[in-house]
């Protein structure tokens, strides 16, 4: 595990929350996002970062089958720059996925702290993000959703998180939950305009993150979330 001075922040969990998930103890609330709720575990594998998928999509037919698939090809995802999935559970109420947890801060929050990085850390940012999604594509996977808070600033480089919402290439109509999944500062025109997922999807969203690494501002603003 890659660790940082500037450990994350792990909030207290609530009354509504989980205390154990499979064989993970619940510790405490790391994030959420529009996939889930991520907490911090631990168990036999030790610390985790735990990803419980929310019930609206869990309960989605065509989520499930995609979800069945997609976790098998996350494991092949061996780069020196991705966090490694270490287990799931895809017939648990709701589903959920154990990622390598980081004590790191995220790319977003690094940036917000310290300001935009030099140039030494603009060429590892840059660099560190291709490698990862050199291995993300290489095991079929295109990960649709890379952003500030899916990338942890770790003292060994960037290191890229959360495949919960990745989408296996070539899987046709078994990746499409009728949602449209991603960030909308981060997403491809093609993303927007027609749901249209591929790799030159990450590749945008790569050009976009080392832009804002370079100036703290994404390439065309944060507007709201377009709608199809």
């Amino acid at each position: 595990m890659s660790t940082d001075p500037e450990q994350v922040a792990v909030a207290a969990l609530r009354l509504s929350d989980p205390v154990q998930v499979g064989p993970h103890r619940l510790l405490g609330r790391l994030g959420g996002g529009g996939m889930g709720v991520v907490y911090l575990g631990d168990g036999p594998l030790g610390r985790v970062a735990i990803k419980i998928i929310r019930s609206e999509l869990a309960d989605n037919p065509s989520f499930r089958i995609r979800f069945q698939r997609e976790p098998q090809a996350c494991f092949r995802v061996s780069g020196r720059h991705t966090a490694k999935l270490l287990d799931f559970d895809i017939t648990a109420e709701p589903p959920w996925l154990a990622m390598e947890f980081l004590a790191a801060p995220t790319l977003g929050q690094h940036l917000t702290r310290h300001g935009a990085l030099g140039e030494a850390d603009q060429v590892r940012l840059a660099a560190g993000l291709a490698d990862a999604l050199v291995s993300i594509h290489a095991a079929g996977l295109i990960h649709r959703d890379l952003k500030l808070s899916n990338v942890m600033w770790t003292v060994s480089g960037p290191i890229v998180i959360d495949f919960g919402v990745a989408a296996v290439r070539d899987a046709g109509q078994l990746t499409a939950t009728g949602t449209l999944i991603g960030t909308p500062a981060w997403l491809a025109p093609e993303q927007i305009t027609a749901g249209k997922v591929e790799v030159a999807s990450d590749v945008f969203a790569w050009g976009a993150l080392v832009g804002y690494g370079a100036t703290g501002q994404p390439p065309y603003g944060e507007g709201p979330r377009p709608t199809r």
